[in-house]
């Protein structure tokens, strides 16, 4: 979970406290990738704040967000040697953003339209573009966004 978090939320460590993972369970080994442009892009929509407390709650919402609609694969995208719990979602307390203000103002957007037009079918981009329910189209908006860093 650790670099699914990372890389999604793309901010550096906090304060090392003598583990291998921040509070915020961020890696200390990571560091903030560079985006393309079409990245950037969404990342700006996905996390309208430059905070990093935002951000990480952010972060915690969309864990919750993709675990709800079954896409745990995600998780282990950039390190399939990853295992959690169920119970592991239970530490990401801090999901208390609400994610309506992010699917009413990003889903069809140009920014995004463009972004998920370069992006490989898979099941992430027909849950974005076939998806009646909005924040099931976000969820796969989520789940593209990271297979595309991957």
């Amino acid at each position: 979970m650790n670099y699914f978090r990372a890389n999604l939320a793309n901010v550096s460590p906090g304060t090392n406290i003598g583990g291998v993972v921040d509070a915020d369970y961020i890696p200390y080994t990571f560091s903030p990738r560079s985006l393309s442009a079409l990245q950037t892009a969404v990342y700006n929509l996905l996390f309208p704040s430059s905070n990093r407390d935002v951000i990480l709650k952010y972060t915690d919402s969309y864990t919750i967000l993709l675990h709800s609609f079954g896409l745990d694969e995600v998780f282990t995208l950039h390190d399939p040697t990853i295992t959690y719990q169920i119970t592991d979602l239970n530490k990401f307390g801090n999901a208390d953003v609400n994610l309506r203000s992010i699917y009413t103002s990003t889903l069809d957007t140009y920014s995004i339209n463009n972004f998920m037009q370069v992006q490989p079918a898979n099941r992430y981009t027909e849950m974005y573009y076939r998806s009646t329910p909005k924040l099931q189209r976000l969820a796969g908006l989520v789940s593209a966004y990271m297979v595309g860093l991957s």
